[in-house]
């Protein structure tokens, strides 16, 4: 049954990923509340992105390669349906995520364009503006 070892090796990668991701929170919490820096322990957690993305990728090609796994024993079954299940809701949260960076990437984008839009044009009405007062007190 080499799905059931994928899946457990899934799981432990999972523990690890989302248990290093809460005490990251818990150290950025705590920093900011006593206004202290994360200093090099906030580094370490940094790493915590490089096993995310190589679960990401994992449970990706878990979900195409493996169906839910079948054994003999319906208890143990319909455990590694829950698993798999919860693996396969991993799996949809990672496109639902690319999608939302998508999102974001495009909004911040529309901003930037609309701000410099906004740049030259306020720096154009005070040029303007610069040149009537000059015009004015000219003649």
């Amino acid at each position: 049954m080499q799905e059931a070892f994928h899946i457990l090796t899934i799981y432990w990668f999972l523990f690890i990923y989302y248990s290093l991701a809460a005490m990251d929170e818990m150290i950025e919490l705590f920093s900011v509340i006593n206004q202290l820096q994360k200093g090099a322990l906030g580094l370490f957690f940094e790493l915590n992105y490089l096993v995310g993305a190589f679960l990401a990728g994992y449970t990706a090609w878990f979900c195409h390669k493996f169906d839910v796994p079948t054994t003999t024993v319906a208890a143990n079954e319909l455990n590694f349906r829950r698993m798999y299940n919860w693996i396969f809701f991993q799996y949809c949260y990672l496109f639902f995520c690319v999608i939302m960076i998508f999102v974001v990437n495009g909004i911040y984008r529309r901003m930037n364009n609309e701000a410099r839009g906004m740049k030259k044009t306020v720096g154009k009405e005070i040029e303007m503006e610069d040149r009537r007062h000059n015009y004015a007190v000219n003649e």
